[in-house]
């Protein structure tokens, strides 16, 4: 039940953001999210030898995200300064020379891994009825989500890949991306219409596979860091990065598929 009601909350905040918040609003709440989110990373590190520079990464990182504002060439720009800057920083300021290797993989991937592409539903909030578009990202997420456990409780029987997701099975995943494509099309047919069905379908295909593979990667994230969950903000689901793990692979996915189509 707890799972549910946190659940359901989420989904009745994220529709409020995409169709109430204007797009300045929205930049500011997507930056604060994006920044809790690489918050949770970094603490994967916490107590290992290897670290990350905290307060660094999540000042260059909160600039990449605006920038994400004013387009997709404002945000390269802005990415690659940031990093030949956050490189800079290191190189002067980091003491432990033996780590410096591990500490700027750590801290400049952090930036890529949740800024640049959680950054992308900031491209997609900018599209002809941007909102539309949002929607349908969102209902192919949580419908992969929803398909693959019901299907794999009920008929999974072959593991995807064992030493990461125990759980995760061959048939489960079929199911959600099969439901996502469906959700997808019908969602296309609601609320975006520079969708053609079968476009949609495919948006809703390329999403949940690439949702499925952000899940994947974040279950070997926290394996490697030995815990469950990347925090216990949201009562029965974990942490942001626990959440929003799918949509960090699939946005960036979403929007050059959707860009592509749309020629």
């Amino acid at each position: 039940m707890t799972r549910l009601l946190t659940g359901l909350c989420l989904a009745a905040a994220a529709l409020a953001a995409l169709l109430l918040a204007p797009p300045p609003l929205f930049a500011l709440l997507l930056t604060a999210v994006i920044l809790a989110t690489q918050w949770e990373y970094y603490n994967l590190f916490t107590g290992r030898p290897e670290h990350a520079k905290r307060p660094l990464g999540l000042a260059f990182s909160a600039l990449v995200a605006l920038s994400f504002y004013w387009g997709v060439e404002a945000a390269a720009a802005t990415l690659s300064l940031a990093a030949m800057a956050m490189l800079t920083w290191i190189l002067f300021l980091e003491r432990n020379r033996e780590r410096a290797i591990h500490t700027t993989a750590i801290t400049l991937f952090g930036m890529a891994y949740t800024a640049w592409n959680l950054g992308h539903l900031m491209l997609l909030r900018h599209l002809p009825h941007g909102r539309g578009a949002l929607i349908v990202l969102f209902v192919a997420i949580w419908t992969t989500d929803t398909g693959a456990y019901y299907v794999g409780k009920n008929l999974g029987r072959h593991r995807i890949f064992p030493a990461v997701s125990p759980k995760k099975t061959w048939e489960g995943s079929i199911g959600g991306l099969v439901t996502a494509m469906v959700a997808a099309a019908i969602a296309a047919a609601t609320v975006y219409p520079p969708l053609t069905p079968p476009h949609a379908a495919l948006l809703g295909l390329a999403a949940g596979m690439a949702g499925e593979l952000g899940d994947l990667f974040e279950s070997m994230l926290k394996r490697s860091a030995g815990i469950k969950d990347s925090s216990h903000i949201l009562p029965g689901h974990g942490g942001l990065l626990d959440r929003l793990d799918s949509l960090i692979f699939a946005a960036p996915v979403f929007y050059y598929l959707s860009q592509l189509l749309a020629k």
